[in-house]
């Protein structure tokens, strides 16, 4: 399962686009998702596009960099 699949399945949304949309269970779900997750879990490219879609950030250069970056914007956000 890729991973912005599985956060969107641990936050209970049955589509991607729902992770646009989440109310402030669901996104300290999505942050315990992120936080239980290693960034060797998932591939570099799949842990870039979950930054991307869900932060709207740039990519970065290694999958911990981009957990990191991931778990910042949704510590931040919310």
């Amino acid at each position: 399962m890729a991973l912005l699949d599985y956060l969107a399945y641990r936050t209970g949304c049955e589509y991607l686009s729902g992770l646009h949309e989440l109310d402030s269970v669901q996104r300290a779900r999505l942050r315990r998702a992120v936080t239980q997750l290693k960034a060797e879990d998932a591939p570099l490219d799949e842990w870039n596009d979950a930054l991307a879609y869900l932060a709207g950030r740039p990519p970065a250069s290694d999958a911990a960099a981009a957990r990191e970056e991931l778990l910042s914007f949704l510590s931040a956000a919310g």
